[in-house]
């Protein structure tokens, strides 16, 4: 729990340091659309499912990820990306042919803090920290064996309404039909249990890819 609190710490140093920047320098805003793909499971010592007496393990759940980005360029090499996502986590408990899984759907808001880099005349480079405050819009449980459902799509109970991350990652863009497109790579760690009495946290890899729809200038 203290390293938790730690990276939030650390984070808003980060947040001041770029306010800072933003005092001295024109800042140049650009905005654009991403999607990608998330690997979803849950971490922690009780990311498991008891059924029929029998422990199912966390394993990965794929599914999707997309929405909106703003980018507030400050200086050369600072920035901050705002993001409101739809996020579609959750997480497969598996046996032989057994699948137990849990599906959880987030409107998820990232506040980024970005290293800028020049790689070349073309391609562009960060790597980022920050925090992401989620809330859930729905969870929903499913059963197969043998790749028959035995139950599919059921309410799933007692998922925490909120959820808290933190968020590393890199992105890298380069200029392409007139804008840029470009690539994302991050994780996001679940700061805290997704359910009340149950510390099993989301911990998710993302794989996107965004679009620079335009520009403009504060």
């Amino acid at each position: 729990m203290l390293s938790r609190f730690k990276i939030f710490f650390i984070t808003l140093f980060c947040i001041n340091i770029s306010l800072l920047f933003s005092e001295e320098n024109e800042i140049i805003v650009s905005y654009g659309l991403k999607a990608g793909i998330n690997l979803a499971t849950l971490n922690g010592e009780q990311a498991f499912l008891i059924v029929n007496d029998n422990r199912l393990d966390a394993t990965s759940k794929i599914s999707a990820v997309g929405g909106l980005q703003l980018d507030f360029l400050i200086s050369e090499k600072f920035a901050i990306q705002p993001e409101l996502l739809l996020s579609m986590k959750g997480v497969n408990f598996d046996a032989n042919e057994y699948i137990h899984t849990w599906s959880l759907w987030y409107l998820e808001l990232p506040v980024l803090f970005k290293s800028v880099f020049e790689m070349d005349n073309n391609i562009n480079g960060s790597f980022y920290v920050g925090p992401a405050i989620a809330y859930k819009l729905k969870s929903t449980w499913s059963e197969k064996y043998l790749d028959s459902y035995l139950n599919e799509n059921k309410k799933l109970y007692g998922i925490n309404d909120i959820d808290f991350s933190a968020i590393v990652g890199a992105s890298f863009d380069m200029s392409a039909f007139n804008s840029r497109i470009g690539l994302d790579l991050r994780y996001t760690y679940g700061l805290i249990g997704i359910q009340k009495h149950i510390s099993a946290q989301n911990g998710t890899i993302s794989i996107s890819l965004y679009y620079v729809l335009g520009y403009s200038e504060l």
